[in-house]
Order: C-alpha cells, then structure tokens, then sequence
C-alpha cells in the first residue's frame, strides 16, 4: 500500500511514520507533506492508495486537497484527523471518506482503519496489465486506468499519467480488465470509477472532462452496469 500523510506539524508526521511502519503490514511507501503546494505536486506526479489528511492545514483546506486528490485517482481511499470537532461535518460534503480519526492522535485506532482499508483492497485484486515489448513488460495498475481505446490496429491504454500503445485487437484485450471496466463502444473501453456524472448524449464524460461515447447497440446493457456499479459503490 502507497501511503500520502498531509499534516503541517512535524511531530504528527514523524509519530505517524514509526507507529504504521510499526504496526501496519504491505505498507510500500509513505510520503509526508506539510503544505498545499507540495501536496499538489506530489499527487500530480504519483499515484496513492491511501491519503490521510488533516482537516485543517496552514493557509489550506485539508478538504478541498482531498477532493482535488479524489478526482484524479477516484480509487484513492481517505482519512481525515482533525483536532477541530466542529468541522467534521464538512467532510461528507465534498468527499466521503473511509474514516476520520480525532486530534489528539489515536494512533491505534488509524492503524485499525489501515488494516481494513489493506483488506478492502486486496478483496478488489488491484492487479496490472501488462505490455509485452520486445524484452521489456510494462505494468499498468488497472486503477490508473481511465479507458482502452481502439485506433486502426493499436490499442491506446490512456491512464492518468499518460499514454501507452500496443498493437492488437481490443476483443483480444477486454477479457483482462475487471468488470469495473465496460465496453461501451466497438473502439472503447471505459473505466467506470472515473465516469463525472451521468450519460449525456449517449456519452460518458470523465473527471478530466474527455468524452467517450457509447454505441447505440450497446446503451442498454452499458446504461445498466454503470446504475448497478453506482448502487455497488453506495453500499461498499
């Protein structure tokens, strides 16, 4: 698990940083931040499992950084730790998070939120797909993903971070992908957990704003696994 803390006090970091190494298995790598601009930079260039944030940092809202972090990986899992009750309340209005933890620190009880947050995750099997190229493969976490795309005789896998292309067929490549991806038209291949909004026009629009759009042939049946993928997130 890649794990991203964002608080501005120093001592909370460097406490956070030997208790989950401590405590807490599968940890990969933690990163530490103090400040929205090194936030910001940290998570355009890197993909996290789990953020643990507090609510409120220096000249920033730990709330609005979440979401900002939300929308580029929707996978991402959260917890806040605050020290102000107060604003609680606030959290679930623009993100809704795995859990949040009072100031001051309850370390056991955010390792307990780790350890289920590490069980939800290997429930889902968050595996890769792979590119075979000459002697090399490349691993793509599938929750990087943002859709498949067909053009001519490659296959485009656009993910956050950018572009890779391979050639094949995509009837070929849809057996691999998880059923959280949909083939909603003969030439894409869409990730639903980075769907903004509803269909419009039969077409789905990312949270980066691209449009893919959906075959008439296959509207009902895509219509369908995106309302039950929707009702399956509510209930996770």
């Amino acid at each position: 698990m890649k794990i991203l803390i964002c608080d501005d006090d120093y001592k909370i970091l460097e406490y956070c940083k030997h208790e989950i190494n401590k405590r807490t298995k599968n940890i990969h790598s933690l990163v530490f931040t103090t400040n929205k601009n090194d936030f910001i930079n940290i998570i355009n260039n890197e993909a996290f499992d789990l953020l643990i944030m507090d609510i409120c940092l220096n000249n920033a809202s730990g709330i609005d950084l979440a979401f900002f972090a939300k929308q580029k990986f929707p996978n991402i899992e959260i917890i806040f730790i605050t020290g102000f009750e107060k604003v609680v309340e606030n959290i679930f209005i623009k993100v809704h998070p795995f859990a949040y933890v009072r100031k001051p620190l309850n370390i056991n009880l955010l390792c307990s939120h780790i350890d289920n947050i590490d069980v939800i995750q290997d429930d889902k099997q968050i595996k890769f797909f792979s590119i075979q190229n000459k002697n090399t493969t490349a691993k793509i976490p599938f929750n990087e993903i943002t859709y498949v795309e067909s053009y001519k005789r490659k296959i485009l896998i656009h993910t956050v971070n950018g572009i890779f292309q391979f050639y094949d067929k995509i009837d070929n490549v849809i057996p691999k992908f998880p059923n959280y991806f949909v083939h909603c038209h003969k030439s894409y291949l869409i990730n639903l957990y980075y769907i903004n909004g509803a269909i419009v026009n039969n077409r789905f629009t990312l949270i980066n704003e691209c449009e893919i759009p959906i075959s008439r042939s296959k509207l009902i049946e895509t219509t369908k696994a995106y309302l039950e993928f929707q009702v399956g997130r509510i209930n996770e």
